[in-house]
């Protein structure tokens, strides 16, 4: 005859192996499900923040190439040239400045417009001075506007180049700062731990305990 205290601890060990079995397989499945999320979740990270990296450095590359292509000798040539012209109408007095196609008076005709009256030789003598003086004073205009689109002025090769490299400077500067904060950012999402999963002790053993225990008070008894 089968001890009846025996028999409900062998029951009670077999529900409590039984439970323990399906809640061992539930927990590898819920680990491995973990896992496979946490793969997921860093690939993704990876990728977008690749993404991001490789957009700001292809901006920061286009900065510096549009400062490369401003500063070509051709470009620079132009540059100056627009500048010495710009000077050159800028500081270039009205009353010397050449005259415009179909205009019917030469500009010692306008400065002798007075001198109507004087002997003809006079009149050529100062036309001639007026003449040779407006031309030293377009020769030395346009050198000395030729000597600031090299320089100082607002537009001149110094300072334009300057306004180049500031302008390029920021921009690669600000798309650096852009992909140092997404690498911190990125370097974060690194670090997060894959979420663990661990057994806990399963009441039925203690059921089982308690039971024989009953049982063998009942016998007792």
């Amino acid at each position: 005859m089968c001890d009846p205290m025996s028999a409900i601890a062998l029951i009670g060990s077999v529900a409590s192996a039984a439970i323990s079995s399906s809640q061992q397989s539930s927990l590898i499945n819920q680990q491995n499900q973990a896992n496979n999320q946490w793969v997921a979740y860093q690939r993704q990270q990876a990728q977008e923040q690749n993404a991001r990296d490789e957009i700001n450095r292809q901006k920061a590359d286009a900065a510096r190439l549009n400062a490369t292509s401003q500063l070509t000798a051709d470009q620079q040539k132009t540059a100056q040239q627009s500048e010495q012209d710009r000077l050159t109408k800028d500081i270039t007095p009205t009353s010397i400045q050449q005259p415009q196609p179909g205009d019917p008076e030469l500009v010692g005709d306008k400065l002798l417009s007075g001198q109507k009256g004087a002997a003809p030789q006079v009149v050529q003598g100062i036309s001639d001075q007026i003449t040779q003086a407006s031309r030293d004073a377009r020769a030395r205009i346009a050198a000395l506007s030729t000597i600031q689109s090299y320089g100082g002025s607002q537009f001149g090769l110094q300072n334009r180049a300057q306004d180049i490299f500031n302008t390029s400077g920021q921009d690669i500067r600000e798309y650096g700062d852009f992909r140092q904060g997404d690498l911190s950012a990125y370097s974060a999402a690194k670090a997060v731990p894959v979420r663990q999963f661990s057994a806990v002790g399963s009441p039925f053993g203690g059921i089982a305990s308690g039971l024989a225990s009953i049982a063998g008070k009942g016998m007792t008894g």
